[in-house]
């Protein structure tokens, strides 16, 4: 009874050693979240549920299997078929286990793989389409108001008119929910929105006032609605998505998928975490920028970044200009081989300092003067 209780108790050891042996190795070291200190293992169960339990199987399997040899239990199956029984040994079950564990894991990761690679060449016209740009104007771009004063963040059809027709290809907008849940073009509800009498508000309003309400008193406000339209006047304009509001990301992006089915190959979403890139690419999106001004220390680190972008594909990666004029960040994120992208710059000296660097676009309101 000792020895057995000795043996169970070498097996669940066994099984936790081959467990962690098998998220070191398997596949890449994308599955090694949890030996970064600023991340916790809940992070890995959350984002990798399929390759965890692909692991603790063949890990349990394995741990199993060992303890079956070093016990030297000599177990048989039977099976049944009327009158006729078949023995058969432990160890051909277990190897069968383990190459159904694995045929079922490898069915999952590559038709995904085959997916997220599929459309390479669009994404490399993005990205061949950004290098020539050089920019993203930023939140619509900047915009002369009847008072002769220029104005920045409107996310507005003036901005978003002005800017297209004068040659910008990538502009990014800002989304938020309206307190009735519709999606419309704003940054800030406190900053730029004024209502039907001109007043500032606190808080998210209906889609009604929104509609009466305009961007710093005198720009007109869009719905999704009213972009995509805009999207459809200007062919060659591409759209960077910035949704704003925590937690919100998702139900936006299924919202403008549905909203501009007829143009997805323009619509360039910017994700925020390595958990979202699935979802979008489910959604159809294929040119994805990871933007990195909502991450976590974490998910910064050099083995998260190096590991995602070995396993996934992207257009680029957006930074601001805090972490990219810190040299040792910069440099490894450049080592990466991905275009990068800073924002927000209007300087024209600081611009073609960051372009000397080897930053590939700007995030700038200026459509014009460098």
């Amino acid at each position: 009874m000792k020895l057995k209780l000795l043996w169970i108790v070498a097996a669940i050891v066994s099984t936790v050693v081959i467990f962690l042996l098998l998220m070191v190795n398997l596949f890449t070291s994308f599955t090694f979240y949890y030996m970064d200190h600023y991340n916790s293992p809940w992070m890995l169960l959350r984002q990798e549920k399929e390759l965890v339990v692909l692991s603790a199987a063949v890990s349990i399997l394995l741990a199993f299997a060992g303890w079956v040899l070093t016990a030297k239990i000599r177990a048989r199956w039977v099976l049944r078929f009327g009158e006729r029984r078949l023995k058969i040994g432990t160890f051909p079950v277990l190897a069968a286990c383990v190459l159904c564990v694995f045929l079922v894991g490898f069915g999952k990761a590559v038709p995904k793989v085959c997916n997220y690679h599929q459309n390479d060449e669009q994404l490399a016209t993005v990205r061949s389409l950004l290098a020539q740009s050089g920019k993203i104007i930023h939140a619509g771009g900047a915009v002369t108001g009847s008072d002769g004063e220029t104005y920045t963040y409107t996310n507005s059809l003036e901005a978003f008119e002005k800017n297209a027709a004068a040659g910008a290809t990538f502009i990014e907008m800002d989304f938020r929910l309206t307190s009735d849940g519709h999606l419309v073009c704003i940054h800030n509800w406190k900053k730029e929105f004024r209502d039907a009498e001109g007043n500032k508000v606190t808080e998210a309003v209906t889609l009604d006032e929104f509609r009466k309400g305009s961007s710093f008193g005198q720009f007109t406000l869009m719905t999704l609605e009213d972009l995509a339209e805009e999207m459809r006047k200007f062919p060659d304009v591409h759209l960077v998505v910035d949704i704003k509001g925590q937690d919100m990301e998702k139900e936006g992006y299924a919202r403008i998928a549905e909203e501009c089915s007829d143009m997805m190959d323009r619509i360039i979403p910017q994700m925020y975490h390595t958990s979202q890139y699935e979802w979008l690419r489910n959604m159809g999106y294929s040119s994805i920028i990871y933007s990195l001004y909502k991450t976590k220390k974490w998910e910064r680190s050099e083995l998260n970044l190096d590991s995602f972008v070995m396993k996934y594909q992207l257009v680029g990666i957006t930074m601001g200009k805090r972490k990219a004029n810190r040299e040792a960040f910069y440099n490894r994120v450049k080592a990466l081989g991905l275009p990068i992208y800073v924002n927000t710059v209007d300087d024209p000296t600081e611009a073609q300092a960051y372009y000397q660097k080897g930053v590939d676009a700007l995030y700038t309101n200026r459509v014009d003067g460098w």
